[in-house]
């Protein structure tokens, strides 16, 4: 899929503070040349470009791979992307929420919430959306999600890392294009604040099997995220819930680039 300045989008992310954004591993960022690759924040139709509200574009001048990234279990599924300078934050675009490092089981069973430009359905035929979809989904408890897993073609020695969380409803699930998406609930132990979960990772038939998708959780890597984020000129350290209250954001759209590329790796786990 192609925009109107013939940049072609890969997935999606999430700006977790004003120079960085938090998206999955798995996504082809280790192949871009150091100046093709740009992060769109604050668009809404890729169809248009005289949108209110122009969309900001910022290149991405570094790229961080958690440590423990394992692409072939998918473990670790994260990124952050460092941009050239910082976003300007304002109505359509700003940071968003992330949980505190032992959030735990806590959003088991919430009502979540994914955003993406991603297929709708598992086709080779499907087209990427133009104007950003809004999913509704609860999260899944771990086992209950290994359990269904196992009993796909992944089969018995299947194990979903603690890395992993899942989410979705019957026929309600991200799809290919969605990956590094943020997935975000209602935190049940602040004033309502909602906060990133999730960055979307795989899943088997985009919902048509009645199976969740796998998430890497955004909790265990809070630590990990805040030792880059000190590295930063200003040291200016993301916002959980309990630090920053009544804030609600999501990037607005993901990385680009004018190579087309395969988008999202979720193909290999579908029939």
């Amino acid at each position: 899929m192609s925009d109107s300045s013939n940049h072609f989008f890969i997935g999606g992310g999430s700006l977790i503070h004003p120079q960085v954004v938090l998206s999955a591993a798995h996504l082809p960022y280790d192949n871009m040349a150091n100046d093709s690759l740009i992060v769109r924040l604050g668009e809404w139709n890729f169809q248009k470009n005289n949108e209110p509200t122009p969309h900001q574009d910022i290149k991405v001048k570094q790229v961080i791979y958690h440590p423990r990234f394992d692409r072939g279990q998918m473990e670790n599924n994260y990124v952050l992307l460092i941009l050239e300078h910082r976003a300007v934050l304002g109505e359509t675009v700003r940071t968003i929420c992330l949980p505190p490092s032992n959030a735990g089981e806590i959003f088991n069973d919430q009502l979540c919430y994914l955003t993406g430009w991603g297929k709708s359905v598992f086709s080779d035929q499907a087209k990427y959306q133009r104007i950003m979809k809004l999913l509704r989904m609860r999260i899944v408890e771990h086992s209950k999600c290994e359990t269904a897993l196992k009993n796909t073609h992944l089969g018995n020695n299947f194990t979903l890392h603690k890395s992993n969380i899942c989410a979705g409803d019957q026929g309600i699930d991200a799809c290919t294009g969605d990956g590094g998406s943020p997935l975000v609930c209602r935190d049940p132990t602040s004033t309502g604040n909602y906060v990133q979960v999730g960055v979307t990772s795989y899943g088997i038939g985009c919902g048509t099997h009645g199976l969740p998708g796998v998430y890497a959780a955004v909790a265990p890597a809070i630590d990990w995220i805040n030792e880059n984020l000190d590295k930063l000129p200003d040291q200016e350290k993301i916002a959980t819930s309990s630090r920053l209250p009544d804030s609600t954001s999501e990037i607005l759209s993901g990385p680009t680039t004018k190579k087309p590329l395969a988008v999202d790796p979720r193909i290999s786990f579908n029939n």
